[in-house]
């Protein structure tokens, strides 16, 4: 039976020689389900939620009820007295603090928003480059396996020629060494897709990802590299209200220097043996003006000054940095699209070259040592290939990463 070449797989795309199987959006769906950190995201929205609610409290009045029960001893008498007060206590000014409280709390919701954001489009980012690394090291096992069996044929075939007289023994210990770095060299992409299954095991919650069918999401990129959205990047819309909170707290601990006024009323019901029972009730407005508080507000104010001025820097810095990174990563995307295009071309050149090769040296036409060269040249070039297309499902989960564009 005629043996199918392993590369005819690789020519139908990434990964493709397991055509049936498990998809890419049910690593995506197993992923939504098992990741802790959309789980923790799930929580920590709820928190940041209540946080503003607890703030909103805050301009309601405070309302207690309490009981006295009391009985007083002298000389052999006894008295007994018990009462139940009703107190509401409203604040009414105290420098507008507890509504730059509540807008912190608003901000740091909508904040959250594009923290979450970015978090989803790093796990996506992730998500992605371990199955482009599961995949790649699966196809590069399967590469060696067959390299190792072409060498084994290989060196037979010099024993062949050694055994009648045509070959040498130094082409015999080249092939004999040859065979060994294939060996090698399989063991090496066994234990790296060992360390792949793992990763993308913990990514998705799948205890057994084998039956994936390596048919990643990837695309061809943009033509021109596009600059970052200052008004939807997650990254510096985060820093963006890090900057206005930071302007807010600034507010608040201004308002340490006001006044604060409070209003105070209670309703009294008191009863005794002694007396009859009695009602009084009480309102009571109290101004309290702060005078000195050792200073502490004074340098808390230019604290929260200095780290307004320190975020807003770190914004502009950031909007560079972020920049740049993702000019070089539409670069590196383009230049892997280029070098698969290369790759796919010298491998099938290779591939037919090496079959000549073989029919020549084996009829005595062409030298070992240009045979050789032929055959190391192929597996070079097969294995670049699979690089070329590792490259590209990096570049763009790292795109991404960097724009906080993902699918969760």
């Amino acid at each position: 039976m005629k043996r199918i070449p392993w590369f005819l797989g690789f020519l139908m795309g990434f990964g493709s020689q397991a055509s049936l199987g498990m998809s890419w959006s049910e690593l995506m769906e197993s992923t939504k389900v098992n990741s802790p950190l959309l789980q923790s995201l799930e929580a920590e929205r709820a928190a940041v939620k209540y946080s503003r609610l607890e703030k909103t409290s805050s301009f309601l009045p405070e309302v207690g009820l309490s009981f006295r029960k009391q009985t007083r001893f002298f000389e052999d008498t006894r008295a007994h007295s018990q009462g139940i007060s009703l107190n509401i206590t409203q604040n009414i000014y105290s420098g507008f603090k507890d509504h730059i409280s509540l807008d912190i709390s608003k901000m740091k919701e909508e904040k959250f928003d594009f923290s979450a954001q970015k978090s989803k489009a790093e796990l996506y980012g992730k998500l992605l480059s371990d199955a482009a690394q599961y995949v790649y090291s699966r196809d590069l096992t399967k590469l060696n396996e067959d390299i190792e069996d072409r060498l084994r044929r290989n060196l037979n075939l010099v024993r062949l020629r050694f055994d009648v007289g045509s070959e040498n023994k130094g082409s015999v210990l080249l092939s004999e060494a040859s065979l060994k770095q294939a060996v090698l060299d399989l063991n090496g992409a066994k234990n790296l897709l060992a360390d792949a299954t793992s990763r993308l095991q913990d990514s998705t919650g799948i205890a057994n990802v084998s039956s994936f069918d390596g048919k990643l999401p990837l695309r061809k990129p943009q033509l021109e590299p596009v600059p970052s959205d200052e008004l939807t990047n997650p990254s510096l819309k985060e820093l963006e209200f890090d900057t206005r909170i930071a302007h807010l707290e600034t507010k608040l601990v201004k308002s340490g220097y006001s006044p604060r006024v409070d209003l105070k009323a209670s309703r009294t019901l008191t009863s005794s043996e002694e007396s009859d029972r009695s009602e009084k009730g009480l309102v009571e407005l109290s101004v309290t003006v702060p005078l000195f508080s050792g200073f502490s507000t004074v340098h808390a104010s230019k604290r929260a000054f200095e780290e307004e001025r320190a975020i807003s820097h770190q914004r502009k810095d950031k909007a560079d940095t972020l920049k740049n990174s993702l000019v070089k990563v539409m670069r590196d995307w383009n230049s892997a699209y280029d070098a698969l295009s290369v790759a796919e071309s010298y491998e099938k050149a290779m591939i037919l070259r090496t079959e000549i090769a073989r029919k020549k040296y084996s009829n005595g036409l062409l030298s070992f040592e240009e045979w050789e060269r032929i055959e190391q040249d192929l597996i070079l070039k097969q294995k670049a290939l699979l690089s070329a297309r590792k490259t590209i499902a990096e570049a763009q989960a790292t795109y991404h990463q960097l724009t906080g564009r993902g699918e969760f």
